[in-house]
């Protein structure tokens, strides 16, 4: 009787084992599937420049604040402070705009020229900083980022900037790959790789770029590198040309929708949202051994014996070694020049 009830209970086991190795295997099969950045589906941060506002000296310099909010740029690289997580879609250094279209005294400041067949109706929109200082130790530059996917057939991006295009000015878009779930990505942080798209923006209302296999050699890379595995695309703004040291800033972009159509993957048991908040923004760059301070902020350059070398909104100094810099907002760093 025990030996019956024994192999009965063995044979149970055996049976919910499979099932579960079942249930696990599927969970992880790959399926079509549609991932969508939609900007109507994201909220902007309550301290955020849409909600909160700033409080800026604009007009004629004197000295009186006045209070900028809603869908009115003031175009300050600092404004740009929204980190975060939603909807599977990571994104920082943005301002995200919601419904500007409904706001016909201000929507010319964020909405401009007239947009193409099958654009959004609503003016939903998130806005990314432009990309400062490129191939410099102080680049700094704002992205949104996809969830991961694999076997990817086509993309679509929505994409306007905030500023004229002409003859005197050209933007660019970069769309780049992570292979490793976000830790390093193809181009910026590898110049070797080759799995993105460099795409210029050519009409001044919004590009509506699609991109399938064939359409372009850097998205060739892209699909290969998803059928071989997870991958995660990430998409900035980029000087034209980036390989050009002369040019090191490109421009803000504004991103309505980006759809994607590939398999899903498996999440990485280490992978955590971020928390939705605010990027604390850096008093100074520094490029060329000059210290450069962020709108607002004035600088205090000294050297170890506690000697004032510089002060102001552009310190040189004119050798290596370690400074301290103070700013009028009360900072202190020590920085090695190297």
């Amino acid at each position: 009787m025990k030996t019956q009830l024994l192999k009965s209970l063995t044979f149970t086991m055996a049976v919910l084992a499979f099932a579960v190795s079942e249930l696990y295997a599927q969970e992880f099969i790959p399926v079509d599937t549609t991932i969508v950045m939609d900007a109507g589906d994201f909220t902007p941060h309550e301290d955020g420049y849409y909600i909160a506002g700033v409080d800026k000296d604009l007009v004629g310099g004197d000295g009186i604040p006045e209070h900028y909010d809603g869908c009115f740029d003031a175009y300050g690289d600092a404004d740009h402070r929204e980190v975060g997580n939603q909807n599977g879609w990571d994104y920082s250094n943005v301002i995200i705009f919601r419904s500007c279209s409904d706001d016909p005294e201000t929507v010319d400041d964020v909405i401009k020229g007239t947009q193409p067949e099958g654009w959004p109706s609503e003016g939903n929109l998130i806005q990314v900083t432009k990309h400062k200082y490129a191939l410099t130790d102080s680049a700094d530059y704002g992205h949104i980022s996809s969830p991961a996917f694999t076997n990817i057939s086509s993309l679509s991006v929505y994409v306007s900037t905030d500023l004229a295009i002409n003859n005197s000015r050209s933007i660019f878009m970069m769309i780049e790959a992570s292979l490793d779930g976000g830790e390093t990505w193809e181009y910026i942080d590898n110049p070797d790789g080759t799995a993105f798209v460099y795409q210029q923006l050519t009409n001044q209302g919004g590009d509506i770029h699609t991109y399938t296999a064939g359409s372009n050699e850097g998205f060739d890379a892209i699909i290969a590198a998803s059928q071989a595995g997870p991958i995660q695309l990430r998409f900035v703004s980029i000087p034209p040309p980036f390989t050009d040291t002369s040019v090191t800033n490109g421009e803000r972009l504004n991103f309505w929708n980006i759809t994607i159509e590939a398999q899903t993957a498996p999440k990485s048991n280490t992978e955590t949202p971020l928390a939705v908040g605010l990027d604390k923004i850096h008093p100074f760059i520094i490029q060329n051994r000059h210290f450069i301070a962020n709108p607002g902020e004035n600088l205090f350059v000294y050297n170890l014996s506690g000697t004032l070398l510089g002060k102001g909104k552009d310190v040189e100094v004119s050798q290596k070694g370690l400074y301290v810099v103070k700013t009028s907002s009360g900072a202190t760093e020590k920085v090695f020049l190297k």
